[in-house]
């Protein structure tokens, strides 16, 4: 019972830190390093970008393409959100090795940095890139995220992926 309280206290905890200060820090991030970005391309290199800022972690990003002559839409919410929280919350619930915590972390710390290094090629060079950070934010923190809580969860997941070869006896 006592082990059930402490990780209850430690997921309030975690959840009072990422809804105040963590989406306090995302928000900066999007305010101080995606939109001076942004800004920087419209005024250096491709003046048909245009964004909304939906919330401080969120913006659709609006880049006109010569091919169907017309704009392409792509959204961009700042990684390390919702699923880093459940990630987290799961780990604590499950008991999680500091090696999912370093795991989650991780993941989640390189598709910020896809997602913030990609912006200027994808709005200036090709927007290719735009579709690297969608795909990125969209798909792989998910997925990413999925597996990491799939592994607390199903003791000795790594090992049935391996494969074993077998040896013909015949």
């Amino acid at each position: 019972m006592k082990s059930i309280l402490i990780k209850a206290g430690i997921i309030t905890l975690v959840v009072l830190f990422y809804f105040t200060v963590w989406s306090e820090i995302r928000g900066m991030v999007t305010a101080y390093a995606f939109i001076p970005q942004i800004e920087y391309v419209i005024e250096n290199c491709n003046e048909y970008v245009y964004y909304t800022e939906r919330k401080p972690t969120s913006l659709l990003i609006q880049v006109y393409h010569e091919g169907i002559n017309d704009y392409v839409d792509f959204s961009y919410t700042t990684p390390a959100g919702f699923y880093l929280l459940m990630g987290l919350v799961i780990l604590i619930m499950f008991n999680g090795k500091k090696f999912h915590y370093y795991l989650l972390a991780g993941l989640h710390l390189i598709l910020w940095v896809i997602s913030l290094s990609v912006l200027i090629p994808g709005l200036c060079v090709h927007l290719l890139f735009m579709n690297i950070m969608d795909i990125s934010i969209k798909y792989f923190t998910p997925f990413g995220t999925f597996i990491i809580i799939i592994m607390v969860l199903t003791p000795g997941f790594l090992n049935k992926l391996s494969v074993h070869s077998k040896k013909d006896n015949s």
